[in-house]
């Protein structure tokens, strides 16, 4: 679905947007004592919580040799899943930030009118088969908005959701009716476990469409740009296959950054070859022109230094407290690039009790004050706890509904759904569950 444009985001981001993540900065000879990938690989297996312990604690190696955007990258993402808000913005707006500076602003944004993104997505949603919706893996900001969106879209007639990050039994999920930690690398996101659980709840089919890449041709495997096409043009085909195999569906696409771009992306200069992403390669095999909306350009940064232009325009043009699109008079939603329809531009984060604003989702949590009096363990200078909220019943694989990382000095605070049992958990650095609780909240 094609809208108006009226400003364009500079392309070199975008394509960065897409690759960074398989950016991996060299390391020399002289450096081969230190290769922060072998500390992530090490870290992993122990947890989440170890594996942002072990990040931290390199950060001077990792400047000294250069690799911070990587390391930023890393941790940033996996701070998402222990939602320490404040420092996952802060790494995301600082990681790759000579890559992400934003066009010029020729917007008039003073002209058009400010409207709830909710209402005018969900308006424009009742007219199409498929919507697709991006995040940046570094924030949750994306992921708590997608949340308000699934009950309307639900009742919109909305039946599927699919995922990039998913990769799990679907069938077994189906059955489960709730995610695993192992069923993708994203969902171990409390927000975006639970946009699964919550769409599993409501009837929907939940699917990935990650290209397999045990199937990739030889000849793509070892070029980094020959790779990435290949994976867009799998990504696209096997959303098309789904459209066709289930002629009734009507599909919440969940995609990472610029994947769902409809239209080909290439450098002016031509430094970089054009690259036609999963969007546009979705409409070439479907036919179908999906409504394309962006959440991750349009937000806040740490430093005002780092945001796009138009973001700051807006807050003095009728940017409200909560997600917003600005819409002509003839109806049209504004984009930020002639790649994507709509840009929705996310509220800057009010902190309520150590946690920002919108994780409460509209509603759909409350804060849950916790007694840490009773605990056996405290957080220490560099030794973080984390506490996880587990719907009870679930099996302790289970994504939890909420984690928090609970820092020296730092009073936690969990946001929870009303109307269900959990299990309370602390977990150290080690894996090791040193506290646990019930909690009926009604």
């Amino acid at each position: 679905m094609r809208m108006q444009a009226w400003s364009g985001t500079t392309l070199p981001m975008l394509l960065v947007s897409l690759f960074c993540m398989f950016v991996v900065a060299p390391v020399s000879a002289q450096d081969s004592e230190f290769d922060l990938i072998t500390v992530l690989r090490q870290a992993e297996p122990r947890g989440v919580l170890a594996t942002i312990v072990a990040l931290e604690e390199v950060s001077p190696q990792v400047r000294a040799l250069g690799q911070e955007n990587l390391w930023m990258d890393l941790l940033a993402t996996r701070l998402t899943f222990v939602h320490d808000a404040k420092n996952s913005i802060r790494l995301d707006s600082l990681a790759y930030a000579r890559e992400k500076a934003a066009g010029a602003d020729d917007s008039r944004l003073g002209e058009l009118e400010p409207r709830p993104a909710m209402e005018e997505i969900v308006k424009l949603a009742r007219r199409q088969r498929v919507v697709m919706l991006n995040e940046e893996h570094r924030r949750s900001q994306e992921r708590a908005f997608a949340n308000q969106l699934l009950e309307p879209l639900a009742q919109a007639g909305f039946t599927h959701l699919a995922l990039e990050t998913l990769d799990a039994d679907e069938a077994a999920l189906a059955a489960r009716g709730y995610p695993l930690t192992s069923d993708g690398f994203y969902t171990k996101d409390p927000a975006l476990g639970d946009l699964v659980r919550r769409a599993l709840g409501l009837g929907w089919k939940v699917v990935g469409y990650e290209a397999d890449f045990s199937t990739i041709p030889e000849e793509y495997a070892g070029m980094p740009m020959g790779r990435q096409s290949w994976r867009e043009e799998q990504q696209g085909k096997n959303l098309a296959e789904l459209l066709r195999a289930e002629p009734e569906a009507r599909v919440l696409v969940w995609s990472g950054r610029h994947h769902m771009s409809e239209m080909p992306l290439a450098t002016p200069d031509g430094s970089m070859p054009s690259l036609v992403p999963m969007g546009g390669r979705f409409r070439q095999h479907s036919g179908i022109d999906p409504l394309t909306v962006d959440l991750m350009v349009m937000k806040e940064a740490h430093s005002l230094e780092y945001e796009h232009p138009l973001y700051r325009e807006a807050e003095g043009v009728g940017l409200r407290s909560e997600a917003t699109v600005f819409v002509s008079e003839e109806g049209h939603p504004f984009s930020a690039t002639s790649y994507i329809d709509v840009s929705v531009f996310l509220p800057r984060s009010r902190i309520e009790s150590g946690r920002p604003h919108w994780m409460k989702m509209g509603g759909l949590r409350r804060e849950v004050d916790l007694d840490t009096g009773n605990f056996d363990e405290r957080p220490g200078l560099g030794k973080p706890l984390a506490i996880q909220a587990r719907v009870a019943d679930e099996s302790p694989e289970a994504v939890p509904l909420d984690c928090v990382i609970w820092r020296e000095g730092q009073p936690p605070v969990l946001l929870l759904r009303p109307g269900l049992n959990y299990e309370l958990r602390v977990v150290a650095p080690s894996g090791e569950v040193v506290w646990r609780e019930r909690l009926e909240l009604r």
